[in-house]
């Protein structure tokens, strides 16, 4: 487990109700490790989320060394959060040979197709993503609809019948990444 809040199972129900009741059942045990809690720290354990990606051009250490004026010193800025009014949901159901339909509420379909593809091993051709209408995400919905759209995928998927995902506020906040420091 990379950080609170990140999900490591899901629950198929009925309803609501029966989801938060096997959510209360169930139990999880993971081995507790060292947290890091500063960029700095990230940076000195390589402990980093995601894919790192690094772009150079140029000889840096060379103009740094002839620069007429340089800036030096750290910059701290706090997080920010997406808080668009539309919840993150998400509704998967089976579709003719083998298609996925998802239907949700992101900026991004054709990642929400890529991510639900390599989640089950599909093909890009099975997974059919649309979103008709999302009001006021602010980017918020870019990536982050990835996480619920993979676990509704997953129920329809599994169960070959629809699933639905529909994060409350709390749920959201804690479980998709967002703008950190």
């Amino acid at each position: 487990v990379h950080y609170v809040g990140q999900p490591v199972a899901v629950i198929a129900a009925e309803s609501p109700e029966a989801a938060r009741l096997a959510r209360k059942q169930s139990r999880l045990e993971i081995e507790e490790r060292e947290p890091v809690f500063t960029i700095e720290q990230a940076l000195a354990q390589e402990e980093f989320l995601g894919v790192s990606r690094k772009i150079e051009r140029g000889d840096f250490s060379k103009a740094w060394n002839e620069a007429e004026h340089r800036l030096e010193g750290t910059f701290h800025c706090n997080g920010q959060e997406h808080f668009y009014l539309e919840s993150q949901a998400v509704l998967a159901w089976p579709g003719e040979e083998g298609q996925l339909h998802i239907h949700s509420s992101t900026q991004n379909t054709s990642e929400i197709q890529q991510v639900v593809a390599e989640a089950l091993d599909l093909g890009f051709h099975q997974v059919v993503s649309d979103c008709k209408r999302m009001g006021g995400g602010f980017g918020g919905k870019e990536t982050q609809t990835a996480i619920p759209a993979v676990m509704a995928a997953l129920v329809a998927h599994k169960l070959k019948r629809p699933a639905r995902v529909v994060f409350s506020k709390d749920d959201d906040m804690k479980t998709t990444g967002k703008r950190h420091p």
